[in-house]
Protein backbone atom coordinates (compact mmCIF):
# COMPACT_ATOMS: atom_id res chain seq x y z
CA UNK A 1 0.00 0.00 0.00
CA UNK A 2 2.77 2.45 0.94
CA UNK A 3 4.43 1.97 -2.47
CA UNK A 4 1.31 3.03 -4.35
CA UNK A 5 0.59 6.56 -5.48
CA UNK A 6 -1.95 6.95 -2.69
CA UNK A 7 0.44 5.54 -0.08
CA UNK A 8 3.22 7.97 -0.99
CA UNK A 9 0.72 10.83 -0.89
CA UNK A 10 -0.49 9.68 2.53
CA UNK A 11 3.03 9.65 3.97
CA UNK A 12 3.76 13.16 2.70
CA UNK A 13 0.37 14.51 3.78
CA UNK A 14 0.72 13.01 7.26
CA UNK A 15 4.08 14.74 7.76
CA UNK A 16 2.72 18.08 6.51
CA UNK A 17 -0.35 17.65 8.72
CA UNK A 18 1.78 17.11 11.83
CA UNK A 19 4.05 20.04 10.98
CA UNK A 20 1.07 22.37 10.54
CA UNK A 21 -0.37 21.19 13.86
CA UNK A 22 2.93 21.97 15.58
CA UNK A 23 3.12 25.41 13.98
CA UNK A 24 -0.45 26.34 14.93
CA UNK A 25 0.02 24.96 18.46
CA UNK A 26 3.24 26.90 18.91
CA UNK A 27 1.69 30.15 17.71
CA UNK A 28 -1.37 29.64 19.90
CA UNK A 29 0.70 28.95 23.03
CA UNK A 30 3.08 31.82 22.32
CA UNK A 31 0.31 34.35 21.80
CA UNK A 32 -1.78 32.94 24.63
CA UNK A 33 1.01 33.53 27.10
CA UNK A 34 1.52 37.14 26.12
CA UNK A 35 -0.05 40.19 27.68
CA UNK A 36 -2.62 42.29 25.89
CA UNK A 37 -1.40 44.84 23.42
CA UNK A 38 -0.06 44.92 19.90
CA UNK A 39 3.53 45.52 20.99
CA UNK A 40 3.59 42.43 23.20
CA UNK A 41 2.21 40.29 20.37
CA UNK A 42 4.93 41.57 18.05
CA UNK A 43 7.59 40.76 20.66
CA UNK A 44 6.23 37.25 21.19
CA UNK A 45 6.05 36.51 17.46
CA UNK A 46 9.54 37.93 16.89
CA UNK A 47 10.91 35.83 19.75
CA UNK A 48 9.25 32.72 18.34
CA UNK A 49 10.49 33.32 14.80
CA UNK A 50 14.01 34.07 16.03
CA UNK A 51 14.11 30.82 17.98
CA UNK A 52 12.76 28.84 15.03
CA UNK A 53 15.37 30.33 12.71
CA UNK A 54 18.29 29.75 15.09
CA UNK A 55 17.25 26.24 16.13
CA UNK A 56 16.57 25.24 12.52
CA UNK A 57 19.99 26.50 11.43
CA UNK A 58 21.65 24.74 14.35
CA UNK A 59 19.82 21.51 13.66
CA UNK A 60 20.42 21.63 9.94
CA UNK A 61 24.14 22.45 9.91
CA UNK A 62 25.56 21.53 13.33
CA UNK A 63 23.74 18.45 14.65
CA UNK A 64 24.88 16.06 11.87
CA UNK A 65 28.51 16.98 12.59
CA UNK A 66 28.05 16.62 16.35
CA UNK A 67 26.58 13.12 16.20
CA UNK A 68 29.19 12.05 13.65
CA UNK A 69 32.00 13.20 15.97
CA UNK A 70 30.47 11.48 19.01
CA UNK A 71 29.99 8.26 17.05
CA UNK A 72 33.73 8.14 16.33
CA UNK A 73 34.63 8.36 20.01
CA UNK A 74 35.27 5.19 22.08
CA UNK A 75 32.16 5.77 24.20
CA UNK A 76 29.71 2.98 24.95
CA UNK A 77 26.27 3.97 23.57
CA UNK A 78 27.59 7.47 23.01
CA UNK A 79 25.35 7.98 19.99
CA UNK A 80 22.23 7.12 21.97
CA UNK A 81 23.25 9.42 24.79
CA UNK A 82 23.99 12.42 22.56
CA UNK A 83 20.73 12.01 20.62
CA UNK A 84 18.73 11.95 23.86
CA UNK A 85 20.67 14.96 25.16
CA UNK A 86 20.08 16.93 21.96
CA UNK A 87 16.37 16.09 21.95
CA UNK A 88 15.88 17.18 25.56
CA UNK A 89 17.88 20.39 25.07
CA UNK A 90 15.88 21.36 21.99
CA UNK A 91 12.60 20.54 23.73
CA UNK A 92 13.59 22.57 26.81
CA UNK A 93 14.84 25.54 24.80
CA UNK A 94 11.65 25.63 22.73
CA UNK A 95 9.58 26.29 25.86
CA UNK A 96 12.03 28.46 27.80
CA UNK A 97 13.57 30.52 25.00
CA UNK A 98 11.02 30.41 22.21
CA UNK A 99 7.80 30.24 24.17
CA UNK A 100 6.81 27.25 22.05
CA UNK A 101 5.67 23.73 22.82
CA UNK A 102 8.46 21.31 23.74
CA UNK A 103 7.35 18.96 20.97
CA UNK A 104 8.25 21.66 18.43
CA UNK A 105 11.86 21.76 19.59
CA UNK A 106 12.06 17.96 19.61
CA UNK A 107 10.70 17.88 16.06
CA UNK A 108 13.32 20.38 14.87
CA UNK A 109 16.02 18.24 16.48
CA UNK A 110 14.67 15.19 14.69
CA UNK A 111 14.75 16.95 11.33
CA UNK A 112 18.36 17.97 11.91
CA UNK A 113 19.43 14.50 13.04
CA UNK A 114 17.70 13.07 9.98
CA UNK A 115 20.29 14.80 7.77
CA UNK A 116 23.12 12.80 9.33
CA UNK A 117 24.66 9.88 7.44
CA UNK A 118 24.01 7.97 10.68
CA UNK A 119 20.27 8.38 10.25
CA UNK A 120 19.51 4.65 9.95
CA UNK A 121 21.70 3.83 12.94
CA UNK A 122 20.08 6.56 15.04
CA UNK A 123 16.61 5.43 14.00
CA UNK A 124 17.34 1.82 14.96
CA UNK A 125 18.62 2.80 18.40
CA UNK A 126 15.75 5.21 19.05
CA UNK A 127 13.17 2.67 17.91
CA UNK A 128 14.28 0.24 20.61
CA UNK A 129 14.22 2.94 23.27
CA UNK A 130 10.96 4.60 22.26
CA UNK A 131 8.79 1.61 21.44
CA UNK A 132 10.25 -0.51 24.20
CA UNK A 133 10.11 2.09 26.97
CA UNK A 134 8.97 5.65 26.25
CA UNK A 135 5.92 5.05 24.04
CA UNK A 136 4.26 2.59 26.47
CA UNK A 137 4.79 5.05 29.32
CA UNK A 138 3.30 7.85 27.22
CA UNK A 139 0.14 5.89 26.47
CA UNK A 140 -0.16 4.73 30.07
CA UNK A 141 0.02 8.35 31.23
CA UNK A 142 -2.65 9.35 28.71
CA UNK A 143 -4.85 6.48 29.85
CA UNK A 144 -4.45 7.48 33.49
CA UNK A 145 -5.46 11.07 32.74
CA UNK A 146 -8.50 10.09 30.68
CA UNK A 147 -11.61 8.88 32.49
CA UNK A 148 -13.89 7.14 30.00
CA UNK A 149 -16.69 7.09 32.55
CA UNK A 150 -16.97 10.85 32.08
CA UNK A 151 -18.26 10.33 28.53
CA UNK A 152 -21.90 10.32 29.55
CA UNK A 153 -24.86 12.66 29.25
CA UNK A 154 -24.19 15.51 26.86
CA UNK A 155 -20.59 14.39 26.25
CA UNK A 156 -21.68 11.20 24.48
CA UNK A 157 -23.64 12.99 21.71
CA UNK A 158 -20.76 15.48 21.52
CA UNK A 159 -18.33 12.60 20.97
CA UNK A 160 -20.53 11.06 18.28
CA UNK A 161 -20.91 14.36 16.42
CA UNK A 162 -17.18 15.07 16.75
CA UNK A 163 -16.34 11.62 15.40
CA UNK A 164 -18.61 12.09 12.37
CA UNK A 165 -17.17 15.55 11.71
CA UNK A 166 -13.60 14.24 12.09
CA UNK A 167 -14.21 11.48 9.56
CA UNK A 168 -16.08 13.61 7.03
CA UNK A 169 -13.67 16.56 7.14
CA UNK A 170 -10.68 14.32 6.50
CA UNK A 171 -12.34 12.32 3.74
CA UNK A 172 -13.82 15.37 2.01
CA UNK A 173 -10.92 17.75 2.64
CA UNK A 174 -8.05 15.41 1.76
CA UNK A 175 -10.07 13.73 -0.97
CA UNK A 176 -10.98 17.02 -2.62
CA UNK A 177 -7.39 18.23 -2.46
CA UNK A 178 -6.03 15.11 -4.16
CA UNK A 179 -8.83 15.21 -6.73
CA UNK A 180 -7.81 18.74 -7.68
CA UNK A 181 -4.23 17.60 -8.39
CA UNK A 182 -5.35 14.92 -10.82
CA UNK A 183 -6.04 11.79 -8.79
CA UNK A 184 -9.03 9.62 -9.61
CA UNK A 185 -12.10 9.46 -7.40
CA UNK A 186 -11.02 6.08 -6.02
CA UNK A 187 -7.49 7.30 -5.26
CA UNK A 188 -8.83 10.47 -3.62
CA UNK A 189 -11.15 8.41 -1.44
CA UNK A 190 -8.25 6.22 -0.30
CA UNK A 191 -6.14 9.23 0.64
CA UNK A 192 -9.06 10.79 2.50
CA UNK A 193 -9.72 7.59 4.44
CA UNK A 194 -6.03 7.20 5.24
CA UNK A 195 -5.95 10.67 6.77
CA UNK A 196 -8.82 9.97 9.20
CA UNK A 197 -6.68 8.66 12.03
CA UNK A 198 -5.60 11.13 14.72
CA UNK A 199 -2.40 9.73 16.16
CA UNK A 200 0.12 10.54 18.86
CA UNK A 201 0.37 14.21 17.90
CA UNK A 202 -3.33 14.63 18.63
CA UNK A 203 -2.86 13.12 22.07
CA UNK A 204 0.14 15.34 22.75
CA UNK A 205 -1.80 18.44 21.74
CA UNK A 206 -4.69 17.39 23.97
CA UNK A 207 -2.30 16.82 26.87
CA UNK A 208 -0.80 20.27 26.40
CA UNK A 209 -4.31 21.72 26.24
CA UNK A 210 -5.16 20.25 29.64
CA UNK A 211 -1.88 21.35 31.16
CA UNK A 212 -2.35 24.92 29.92
CA UNK A 213 -6.02 24.92 31.04
CA UNK A 214 -7.14 25.48 27.46
CA UNK A 215 -9.53 22.52 27.54
CA UNK A 216 -11.27 20.81 30.43
CA UNK A 217 -10.63 17.30 31.69
CA UNK A 218 -13.93 16.16 30.15
CA UNK A 219 -13.01 17.50 26.71
CA UNK A 220 -9.58 15.87 27.04
CA UNK A 221 -11.26 12.51 27.65
CA UNK A 222 -13.47 13.02 24.60
CA UNK A 223 -10.41 13.79 22.47
CA UNK A 224 -8.61 10.67 23.73
CA UNK A 225 -11.62 8.48 22.90
CA UNK A 226 -11.90 10.20 19.51
CA UNK A 227 -8.25 9.43 18.73
CA UNK A 228 -8.81 5.82 19.76
CA UNK A 229 -11.92 5.47 17.58
CA UNK A 230 -10.33 7.03 14.50
CA UNK A 231 -7.23 4.88 14.96
CA UNK A 232 -9.36 1.73 15.12
CA UNK A 233 -11.68 2.56 12.24
CA UNK A 234 -9.02 3.72 9.76
CA UNK A 235 -7.39 0.29 9.09
CA UNK A 236 -10.83 -1.27 8.61
CA UNK A 237 -11.85 1.37 6.08
CA UNK A 238 -8.49 1.15 4.31
CA UNK A 239 -8.97 -2.58 3.80
CA UNK A 240 -12.32 -1.78 2.20
CA UNK A 241 -11.25 1.06 -0.12
CA UNK A 242 -7.92 -0.42 -1.24
CA UNK A 243 -8.14 -3.22 -3.81
CA UNK A 244 -6.79 -6.64 -2.91
CA UNK A 245 -3.11 -7.12 -3.87
CA UNK A 246 -2.59 -8.86 -7.19
CA UNK A 247 -0.52 -11.52 -5.39
CA UNK A 248 -3.62 -12.75 -3.56
CA UNK A 249 -5.45 -13.27 -6.86
CA UNK A 250 -2.53 -14.78 -8.81
CA UNK A 251 -2.85 -18.38 -7.47
CA UNK A 252 -6.46 -18.55 -8.58
CA UNK A 253 -5.52 -17.56 -12.11
CA UNK A 254 -2.61 -20.00 -12.21
CA UNK A 255 -4.88 -22.85 -11.12
CA UNK A 256 -7.40 -21.95 -13.79
CA UNK A 257 -4.64 -21.81 -16.39
CA UNK A 258 -3.29 -25.24 -15.38
CA UNK A 259 -6.76 -26.74 -15.75
CA UNK A 260 -7.04 -25.38 -19.27
CA UNK A 261 -3.76 -27.07 -20.20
Amino acid sequence: VLKTREGITLLGAAVVDDVLVLVVLSIFLALGGSANGESSVIVVVAKMLLYLALSAALGWFVLPRVVAWVDRQPISEGLTAIVLFITLVFAWSAEVMGGLAAITGAFIAGVGLGRSHLRDKIEAKMRVLTYGFLVPIFFVSIGLEANVREVTGILLPFLIVLFIVAVLTKVIGAGLGTRLVGMTNAESLRVGVGMISRGEVGLIVAGIGVREAIISQEVFTVVVVLVLLTTLVTPLLLRYVFPRPIATRAPARSVATSKEH
